[in-house]
């Protein structure tokens, strides 16, 4: 593109080729062809941005395994509860015995002729069979209760972390849309410059044959012809990737010429009306935080019941035996028995300690998420409150 310019001296019209400047061509000329396509062009929306955010929540890998990973803390707590109802058991024995065992008693005085009455106890038969039906209850198993904890907290920083992956996800689809939007704009306006290049090379070489430009011009012309070839397969470039990224993070394929830049942007809300302690006083409801602070208390009930394996426990069993080995004795027949246990071990002593340790890392973790010389609000203590009551 040249510029002519037009003077008038002594009655006569004389004309100057002056070059158009480069920054011209590379910034303002896409840049207006950018606003006139926001202005005239109609805008393509068969799959908008709330599409991708929707199909995103649902397909997404990290979302799925977050999803995953909260069904699999959900059972884990159902399962710790499960520890504290009874144990039930079936036990059946077939004993193939080489020898019969029997004795024979007497069952009375002696009859006439000095006979005693007697019968016969099978004390091992050939054949013996036994059947016995089990169940035990726990009474007191402080290391039980600190399982639960462990795995109420574990269930709870998972919903948590899901929260918080949601919301990363939505992050990076929206980034994600709006750097394809702008770049496929980009490379239809480097196009569109493409096509005024090549004008301008025509343009230009119709001037050199009549004398009126210089060979400098017409190898400035061309190389910015070269130029904008470049600028386009950069910006086709990023399309592909920008385009394959969408696809791999919502699993929607993004059709051609099917999003576009929206007419209207949201509205920026963010007005300067608070202050900065305003905004850190809901600093806990940010599931980040809150994945924190149950990972916390889980280390917590983790190091108690590291601690609590080294108290006794106490449970309740009761026995139900048929068998055709009775003996002296009736089948079937129950017992009861109440199971006092203790295992003082050096190991666990160790391992109680270790977790306190781990504890603390976990402390130190979630303190670092927060803003010094932070003051939880009530949300925080309802948090915790909910934790250590295992819900």
């Amino acid at each position: 593109m040249n510029v002519t310019i037009i003077s008038a001296s002594k009655m006569s019209t004389k004309t100057q080729t002056m070059p158009t400047p480069l920054w011209y061509l590379r910034i303002i000329m896409p840049l207006a062809l950018i606003v006139l396509s926001l202005t005239s062009s109609p805008a393509f929306a068969q799959q908008s941005l709330e599409t991708f955010l929707r199909h995103a929540k649902e397909y997404n890998f990290d979302n799925r395994e977050a999803q995953t990973l909260v069904k699999q803390r959900m059972h884990e707590a159902t399962q710790a509860w499960a520890h504290l109802l009874p144990s039930l058991s079936i036990q059946t024995d077939y004993i193939r015995n080489q020898y019969l065992g029997a004795a024979d008693i007497p069952t009375g005085e002696p009859a006439t002729g000095g006979i005693l009455p007697t019968r016969q106890v099978i004390i091992t038969p050939n054949d013996q069979r036994d059947v016995s039906l089990s169940a035990t209850l726990p009474l007191v198993n402080f290391s039980t209760w600190a399982d639960i904890g462990t795995a109420a907290a574990n269930r709870d920083a998972q919903q948590a972390r899901l929260a918080a992956t949601e919301l990363d996800v939505e992050k990076t689809v929206a980034q994600t849309y709006y750097q394809f939007v702008g770049a496929r704009e980009v490379a239809r306006a480097a196009r569109r410059t493409l096509t005024a290049a090549e004008d301008n090379v025509r343009y230009i070489d119709t001037r050199a044959k009549a004398g009126l430009a210089l060979d400098l011009d017409s190898k400035r012309a061309l190389a910015e012809v070269e130029r904008d070839r470049q600028a386009i397969e950069d910006a086709d470039y990023s399309v592909t990737t920008l385009r394959r990224s969408l696809e791999t993070l919502t699993g929607i394929r993004v059709e051609e010429d099917s999003t576009s830049i929206p007419l209207e942007f949201p509205k920026d809300t963010l007005y300067n009306d608070t202050t900065l302690n305003n905004w850190l006083q809901s600093l806990d409801t940010l599931p980040s935080v809150q994945a924190a602070l149950y990972d916390q208390h889980a280390a917590n009930h983790t190091a108690s019941s590291s601690e609590a394996a080294l108290y006794p426990s106490l449970s309740l069993q009761f026995a139900e035996t048929f068998t055709n080995a009775t003996g002296f004795g009736e089948s079937p027949y129950y017992s009861v028995k109440l199971l006092a246990s203790w295992k003082i071990d050096f190991s666990s002593s160790k391992s109680a300690d270790a977790q306190k340790a781990a504890a603390e890392a976990s402390t130190v973790r979630y303190e670092r998420d927060l803003p010094p010389f932070y003051v939880p609000t009530g949300s925080l203590v309802i948090s915790l409150f909910r934790s250590n009551c295992f819900i």
